[in-house]
């Protein structure tokens, strides 16, 4: 009996801890687009992209790109994110994998 009460409490707290987490590090808004582009050396890209949803839309489009250990969820973490915030300004964003980060694979 002690062993079933046990073995519910902690099935309990995962469920809790799974739920925070969910709730903590969720992306609330998904990309417009996805796109996988192959290079000659046969590497696959992704390319996430936001398009523009501000009353005046730019002539130019913006790429971003992120650093080393990296991935483009670095560059897009929320309503608050520069891509999101550059995308509600008019402008046609576009985040991109680097090789071996993300979703680029070979």
């Amino acid at each position: 009996m002690e062993v079933l009460c046990a073995f519910s409490l902690l099935v309990l707290a995962l469920l809790a801890y799974d739920r925070l987490v969910r709730r903590f590090f969720a992306l609330p808004r998904p990309y417009d687009e996805i796109h996988f582009v192959t290079t000659e050396d046969g590497w696959r890209l992704a390319l996430q992209r936001y398009r523009p949803c501000g009353e005046e839309e730019r002539n130019f489009p913006v790429i971003l790109s992120h650093g080393l250990g990296a991935n483009r969820y670095n560059l897009d973490f929320g309503e608050r994110s520069l891509a999101r915030y550059l995308s509600m300004h008019g402008y046609d964003v576009w985040l991109f994998d680097k090789r071996g980060c993300g979703m680029s694979e070979q």
